[in-house]
């Protein structure tokens, strides 16, 4: 038998998921509605329903203070890489981060090794490659594993190669 062609090998390598999993808990009511709902619009399974009225729903709702929808916001802020669009997020609408999102942001704006210029914060003077090099750590310090002296400690050893 023949061997991958290697374009073959590189597309499967690159192969990103399109969508992802989610579990909701629905009472029996809102699940007929859903399954009903489903039916009516154009015979979908109940997932493809539901995706199609929460990417609805995102267009249509308001964010508070703003003119903007939740559309709007993830046009303007979103990136394929998560450090990234935490950064945008958090400079364009830091009402709307989840408390984890609070935390690495404070730990990012809390450590230079993150900013060309630390005392003018904004998305351009971000060090994104190093935001990205520390994800991990960071994600660490929103879900409370870690705290932000473990996390100069970590970049101080990266610093000196130790």
């Amino acid at each position: 038998m023949g061997t991958k062609k290697p374009w073959k090998l590189r597309r499967e390598v690159r192969k990103l998921p399109r969508s992802i999993n989610v579990a909701v808990r629905l009472d029996a009511r809102l699940k007929f509605a859903s399954d009903l709902g489903a039916r009516v619009h154009n015979n979908q399974t109940l997932s493809s329903f539901i995706e199609w009225a929460l990417s609805r729903t995102v267009r249509e709702l308001s964010i508070r203070s703003t003119t903007k929808t939740v559309q709007n916001v993830v046009d303007e802020v979103w990136d394929i890489d998560p450090a990234d669009r935490l950064i945008k997020l958090a400079f364009a609408y830091p009402q709307l981060l989840s408390y984890s999102e609070e935390l690495i942001f404070k730990a990012i704006k809390g450590h230079p090794a993150f900013w060309t210029s630390p005392e003018k914060q904004s998305v351009e003077t971000c060090k994104l490659k190093n935001v990205r090099a520390a994800w991990e750590h960071l994600t660490k310090i929103g879900n409370e594993e870690s705290t932000e002296s473990d996390l100069a400690k970590d970049i101080e050893i990266r610093r000196t190669g130790g």
